[in-house]
Parts: C-alpha cells; sequence; structure tokens
C-alpha cells in the first residue's frame, strides 16, 4: 500500500484467522512475504518493460516528428557546429543522443543517429509503462488492474506514436514518473532525490516544470506523520536542489555557448521558442481543441490513411478490434455499467493527480493547444486517477481487459501500422527520388520553414545542404550563388522558394543573366508544392570587336 493511503490494512493472505495460526505468524515470516510480493513485482514489471520494448521496436514510425529529424541532423553535424546540441526548450537531450550515437559508433555500430534516437524512446517508453505498473500495484493492490492500465498506457496513441519516434517528450516524462515512484513508492520523503530527477526532466524539455505543484503536494502528504516544520524543509530541500540543479546547467550551457555570461540575455535565451508559436486567448477554441486534444492522447489514427493504403494487417487488426468491442459490449450488458467509487484513502493520490493536471491543462488552454504531444506530459496523471477509481470498485467480467485490448487494435490498425509504412511520409519519398538525382557534393539551397525540407535533407547527407531564410536574406543568397558559380559545382534550389524570391525585381535581374533553368522536380503533399530546380551557369557573352 502506497504510504499516502490510510485506512485499514489489507488482510495477511494464505494465513488462518485462529489464535494458533496467529502466534506462528512472526515478523521472520512477515518479512519473507513482504520480498516475495516484491521479487513477483519486479518480474511482472520487467515482462511488462520487454514486451513493450519487442512491441515498440517492431514497428517503428516512418512518419517522423520534424523536430527528431532536426535533433538527429544536429547530432550528426555536431562537429561542425557544436552549438547544435544546447537548445534552450530541451538542453541536454541533443547532448545525450550524440553521446549515445557516439557510442554506438565507437562499439562498431555505424547507424545514423535518427535511429538511436527511436531506440532511445522504444526503450524509455517502455520502462515509463513498467514504472507506472510498479506505482499502480503498490496503490491500487490490484495485479489485474495494475496490468491492464500499464498496457492501457502503452498504447495510448499518441505514447505509442512518439515511443518509436525520436523526440525529447517521452525521456522527460519518464523522469516525471521517477519522481511520481519517489513520491508513491518510498515509506521516507527523498526531497532530493526527487529534485534530481525533476531537474532532469527540465532538462530534456522546460514543460517538465509544470509538475512542481504536484510535486509539492505529493511531498507534503508524504511526509505527514512529520513535524510541520520538517515538512516544510524537504519542501525547501527539493525546491533548491530542483531549481539550482537546472539552473546551474542551463548557466554553464548559457557560457559555453557564447564565451560569456550576460543575465538579460540568459533570461531571454532561456525563453526563447519558435517564431511561430505564442500564447493564444480566443478561450472557447481553445477550450474545444483542448477536448479534441484529450481524446487524440487516446484515441489516434484518419480513416482516410487507411483506406488509401489498404494494408491486410491493419485490416486484420481492424477486425479484431471489432469482434474485441462486441465481447466487450456484451461483457457490459450482461454485468452493468461501472460505476466507479472513491475512497478515503485514494484522496491524497486524487489530489495529487489533479494538481498535476490542472497545472497542464490551464497553461496548454493559452500555449500551443493544438499541440496534442504535450499532454503526454500528465499522462501517467490521468491513467493514476483513472486507477484509484477502479481500485476502489469491483471491475469483473475482464472488462478492463477488453477495453485495453479494443484501443490496442484500435490504435494499432487506424493509427501505428500505417504510419509504420514509407508510403505514409511524402517527404520520405521525395528524399528517396532526389538521392538518385544529387550526386555526392550537389548543392542544394533548401527552405528552413518547410518542414518536409528537414526530412529530405537528412536523408540526402551526400548533398551539400545551404540554408534559405527568405527575402530578409536575399543578399546573402546571391553571394552565395555567385560562390557556387564561381566553384563550378552542381545547384539545385527549392523552387517554391525561388518563386518566392523572385518576386523581388533586382534578384529576378540578377539571377536571369546568371542562371538558367534546368530540370525540375515537383511534387505535391496533400495541397502544398514541393520541388527542387536545378540552376545552371548562363552562358557568358561574348563582345567581338568589328
Amino acid at each position: 500500500m502506497s504510504p499516502l493511503q490510510r485506512g485499514t490494512a489489507a488482510k495477511r493472505q494464505g494465513v488462518a484467522h485462529t489464535p494458533e495460526a496467529r502466534d506462528t505468524y512472526t515478523p521472520q515470516l512477515e518479512y519473507a512475504s513482504q520480498m516475495a510480493g516484491r521479487a513477483i513485482l519486479r518480474h511482472n514489471a520487467i515482462l511488462i518493460f520487454l514486451s513493450l520494448c519487442i512491441i515498440y521496436v517492431s514497428v517503428p514510425t516512418k512518419n517522423y516528428y520534424w523536430d527528431g529529424i532536426g535533433f538527429a541532423q544536429d547530432i550528426e553535424q555536431a562537429a561542425a557546429r557544436p552549438d547544435g546540441l544546447l537548445h534552450p526548450n530541451h538542453l541536454l537531450y541533443n547532448a545525450l543522443g550524440h553521446e549515445l550515437w557516439t557510442l554506438s559508433a565507437a562499439l562498431g555500430y555505424h547507424v545514423r543517429a535518427l535511429g538511436i534516437l527511436q531506440l532511445l524512446n522504444a526503450i524509455l517508453g517502455a520502462a515509463t509503462a513498467a514504472v507506472l505498473f510498479s506505482i499502480l500495484r503498490r496503490t491500487v493492490r490490484s495485479p489485474y488492474a495494475a496490468t491492464c492500465l500499464a498496457f492501457g498506457f502503452a498504447f495510448s496513441a499518441t505514447w505509442w506514436k512518439f515511443a518509436t519516434d525520436a523526440n525529447s517528450y517521452i525521456p522527460s516524462t519518464f523522469l516525471l514518473t521517477i519522481c511520481l515512484w519517489l513520491l508513491l513508492g518510498n515509506t521516507r520523503p527523498a526531497p532530493f532525490a526527487l529534485g534530481v530527477a525533476h531537474a532532469g526532466s527540465a532538462l530534456l524539455h522546460q514543460l517538465a516544470i509544470f509538475f512542481y505543484p504536484a510535486a509539492v503536494l505529493g511531498l507534503w502528504y508524504q511526509s505527514s506523520s512529520e513535524p510541520h516544520r520538517r515538512r516544510l524543509l524537504n519542501i525547501t530541500q527539493y525546491t533548491v536542489s530542483a531549481a539550482g540543479l537546472t539552473l546551474l546547467v542551463y548557466s554553464l550551457a548559457f557560457a559555453a555557448r557564447g564565451g560569456s555570461f550576460d543575465f538579460s540575455k540568459f533570461v531571454s535565451w532561456c525563453a526563447s521558442h519558435s517564431p511561430d508559436a505564442s500564447f493564444s486567448f480566443a478561450i472557447g477554441k481553445n477550450a474545444v481543441t483542448s477536448l479534441l486534444g484529450q481524446v487524440k492522447l487516446v484515441l489516434g489514427g484518419r480513416l482516410r490513411l487507411f483506406l488509401d493504403q489498404r494494408n491486410i494487417v491493419a485490416a486484420l487488426s481492424i477486425a479484431a478490434m471489432i469482434v474485441t468491442l462486441a465481447a466487450l459490449c456484451r461483457r457490459i450488458f450482461r454485468a452493468g455499467v461501472f460505476v466507479p467509487r472513491l475512497k478515503a484513502p485514494f484522496l491524497p493520490i486524487q489530489r495529487i493527480c489533479l494538481v498535476w493536471i490542472f497545472s497542464y491543462v490551464v497553461f496548454l488552454l493559452f500555449w500551443l493547444p493544438h499541440n496534442t504531444f504535450y499532454r503526454l506530459f500528465y499522462l501517467p496523471a490521468l491513467v493514476l486517477l483513472a486507477g484509484i477509481f477502479i481500485g476502489s470498485s469491483r471491475t469483473g467480467s475482464h472488462r478492463l481487459a477488453l477495453s485495453v485490448a479494443v484501443l490496442f487494435f484500435f490504435n494499432f490498425g487506424f493509427h501505428i501500422y500505417p504510419q509504420a509504412q514509407p508510403g505514409v511520409n511524402p517527404a520520405l519519398q521525395i528524399a528517396t527520388t532526389m538521392r538518385e538525382v544529387w550526386g555526392p557534393g550537389t548543392i542544394v539551397y533548401w527552405d528552413v520553414y518547410a518542414a518536409e525540407n528537414r526530412t529530405i535533407r537528412y536523408f540526402n547527407p551526400q548533398a551539400e545542404w545551404k540554408e534559405l531564410w527568405g527575402p530578409a536574406q536575399i543578399s546573402q543568397t546571391q553571394r552565395s550563388l555567385a560562390a557556387a558559380k564561381e566553384g563550378g559545382g552542381t545547384v539545385w534550389f527549392d523552387s517554391v522558394a525561388l518563386e518566392q524570391l523572385m518576386t523581388d525585381r533586382e534578384f529576378r535581374m540578377w539571377l536571369k543573366a546568371n542562371w538558367r533553368m534546368g530540370k525540375t522536380y515537383e511534387f505535391f503533399n496533400r495541397d502544398r508544392k514541393l520541388g527542387f530546380v536545378q540552376l545552371l551557369p548562363a552562358p557568358e557573352t561574348v563582345r567581338l570587336n568589328s
């Protein structure tokens, strides 16, 4: 039982309630029983971890998260651009990926950084579910409910997708789950360890800081048997260790990038974000988007994608889902609708979960509410909250297991398996096509604001890529093209970006005087046009003397 729970202790199982039996129940027997229970708990957690690792690794996504491609690119070009390893939004994630990629190469496994990051997330995604199982097993005291909920967490749409992709959300949430284990799994508070784990999570992604109110409340409840002054001291120790370690690492990283330390620039750097990210105060619209995000967090997929692929594996999964759903409906019809009831011992855990969820929901109501993957940070709280309600009631008839099975087959058929196919990613197909066109050393100018270009670039490392930052830097682009012409290399240009640049009359005239258009490859990603055009040096004009 979790140390936060109060009430009547569970009866010892396997011991007859007679005076003779009570006399023979010794502390040694109780200790042996506890050790056996812990061994079974570890055994089950390991089985969950291994089974999920196999599932995640078996279906890695091909519909890559755009930032994940960027992370992998930064890791592989760290020798030329080491600053790319230290991004303030996820300070140590790229550095961690770079160390693992370097270690892999040292061991003789020369693979791309993207594969390393995907493997890391598969392992940590499975580990998060295993840790959550351990927390649920200690809290709800039901191996059946804990196992079902752990798998339900692992097979929720957004978690499953991102556990097979490259991103910093999975490692950061894993450490938040470790924080939860320190709060609910330990009988004694460990404020310093809690602070270190929370700092590690925040250093992998800044959004982890919103776990702080839940951590403070959990530490307060965990210290309930201690004097008031000691409880405040525990919270202070946790706060100082978490905030101090985070600020120390950020300060060192900032100084390493610039060679000096300026406080105002440091604050601006820590709070920097993408130019297209901002707060939105359209509360009504954001509330609807947030509610839809909650659904997408659990259920994913697109019917159109499923129908376009017509894949037999996905079709079999949907068929299995329909059969399982029918069995679930039959059980519900026979046994009645499950009405959860919360018992008093679970109230502290309920409050911790609600504070955890509330902190994120309020922030995400105004900050990019359409980014469903940000909601991964409080997904463990949602599952634990469901667990304490289910653990307070009888859930027979295997309804919970059938519900998880429906979730698995639905998300696998409509969401996970279709996105594991190469054809789902148009940018990957374009990259494959252009790989046959661009030889080693080909110079390619690419628009940094087109997300598809990151994938095309990553899967064509043989080319030399030059960034285009729009009309604002048109003179820099002109000088770069002039240098490329002098070098005599093969030059290709993002055709959509070129059209935009040619709206500038001076650049258009200069381009016509120095270059002519060659081969053009055009593609369409839904309603977006993509393409590349070869630029050939214009023939020199020779003036003959009469």
